[in-house]
């Protein structure tokens, strides 16, 4: 769940930088975002999806540290992607609890 929760708090636990009122539901913001680290992240869910290779796109999903930065990979993504996406995620939660 990325929804965005209100939070009253005026700075980040994690930094201790000003921050606006909308935070991940792990207490992340989109100013814990590492760009310059997301684009080999996203190139690799893009190159996932044009391969149809789940398991590819769910291991470079994993590297991301927070919600932020997941929401954040994802808003670079078309619909079909997320779509793509999101059933690779459920696809691989079945394998694991078939197992």
């Amino acid at each position: 769940d990325h929804t965005l929760l209100m939070d009253t708090k005026e700075y980040c636990e994690t930094c201790g930088a000003r921050r606006r009122i909308e935070r991940w539901p792990d207490g992340s913001t989109w100013r814990h975002v590492q760009r310059p680290r997301m684009q080999p992240l996203i190139r690799a869910v893009w190159d996932a999806y044009e391969l149809d290779d789940g398991f590819m796109a769910i291991e470079a999903m994993e590297e991301l540290a927070n919600n932020a930065e997941q929401a954040w990979v994802e808003s670079h993504l078309s619909s079909a992607q997320q779509k793509w996406l999101q059933l690779q995620r459920y696809v691989s939660r079945d394998d694991i609890s078939t197992n």
